[in-house]
């Protein structure tokens, strides 16, 4: 089946390990945002609270535990596998009985996604020394396809959450703070979404009631991600230097290090003593980040944040090597909403500069209205 891995070559790497695809989330295109209210008011789909963090797939076999990220290795081919770092959560799971796959996201509370990155895509060591200074991640359930060896991709999505919410109970997971339930709400779902938006959540994920999981594709209107998006014109004030340390997922396969005498290397150098993992705009020395800002009232530019999400490596090159020729520019970038209170925008994202903007139209009663 199109999305499920075969099982021996998987098990090659990992032993007994059943490996599917995430199921990829849509969202309405632009023209139908006016469709959402009708959806939710139909009585079809049940909602869940969206966290800021990444989907990861738990896959108790019978002699290993598994954590899955959606994102496949460039070596093997394969899901990346993390769960050595967190044995928190591993060791919550494994009363689970063999061949049974949960699917959740991990996320760190009151965190961003940046926050997760930094426990997940290090080393397990640094994982756990970090968890033991900021606290434990969680992982946030909100769905099943396999349990005790019987398969339930083909199960409707309502029924799959009602077999997950009875291994909940069952298993007493709850007593464990670091697990959670998604809930699913059918009423109201409307007036949950804004809600959710306005309480801090990343949003919200509506799932037609009788969709079965599609591993790897992303099915019109069988789960429809709600989320804010709103849009920003400033002005580019400068930028920022690389991030030095490299908190990715695939250090097995990461081809920038340093070592201690502060001389960098091209290669593979993991888990060779004296080698630590850089970025690679730092290897190369690029600019990562755009400072942003807008004219207050007495015709001054106020920084507002920093824009790095949406650069692709030939823009982080040209900011780097021609970085006079963007600083007074305008540019525009998308992002999840305005704080019109602190005056910044929450998950901004570079979408380009405009040449048909002066940057003096840019002010911040314009932006925080």
């Amino acid at each position: 089946m199109e999305g499920i891995y075969d099982k021996i070559i998987v098990n090659e790497v990992y032993p007994e390990a059943i490996m599917v695809e995430a199921m990829r989330v849509w969202s309405l295109p632009k023209g139908k945002e006016n469709m959402l209210q009708e959806k939710c008011e139909s009585g079809e789909y049940f909602g869940q609270i969206k966290k800021d963090g990444f989907w990861y797939e738990f896959n108790r076999t019978e002699n290993h535990c598994y954590l899955f990220s959606r994102n496949e290795s460039r070596e093997t081919g394969l899901l990346t596998e993390k769960v050595d770092n967190v044995p928190h959560i591993k060791s919550a799971l494994k009363c689970l009985p063999k061949d049974t796959v949960v699917i959740g996201e991990i996320y760190v509370p009151g965190g961003t996604s940046k926050d997760t990155t930094r426990i997940m895509g290090c080393l397990p060591a640094t994982a756990i020394k970090r968890q033991q200074n900021e606290g434990l991640i969680h992982y946030y359930l909100h769905d099943i396809i396999a349990f005790n060896g019987v398969s339930m991709i083909k199960m409707p999505a309502e029924k799959r959450y009602e077999v997950l919410k009875k291994v909940v109970e069952t298993f007493n997971l709850l007593k464990y703070d670091f697990i959670e339930l998604a809930e699913a709400y059918t009423d109201n779902l409307f007036e949950r979404i804004g809600n959710a938006l306005e309480s801090g959540e990343e949003g919200m994920v509506l799932k037609l009631k009788t969709a079965p999981y599609y591993p790897g594709k992303k099915p019109a209107w069988s789960s429809i991600k709600c989320e804010k998006v709103d849009y920003a014109d400033v002005v580019c004030l400068g930028f920022e230097d690389a991030t030095k340390e490299y908190t990715g997922i695939e250090l097995e396969e990461w081809t920038f290090w340093i070592k201690d005498d502060g001389t960098k290397a091209c290669g593979r150098y993991y888990g060779i003593d004296g080698y630590s993992p850089i970025t690679k705009p730092y290897y190369y020395g690029w600019k990562t980040s755009i400072k942003i800002g807008a004219y207050d009232n007495n015709n001054n530019l106020k920084e507002i944040g920093t824009v790095s999400s949406g650069l692709t490596d030939d823009m982080k090159i040209l900011i780097s090597e021609r970085p006079n020729d963007y600083i007074g520019k305008v540019l525009m970038v998308q992002c999840m909403e305005k704080d019109n209170n602190a005056k910044t925008l929450r998950h901004p994202i570079y979408k380009g500069f405009r040449i048909d903007k002066n940057a003096e139209e840019c002010t911040l009663n314009e932006l925080f209205r």
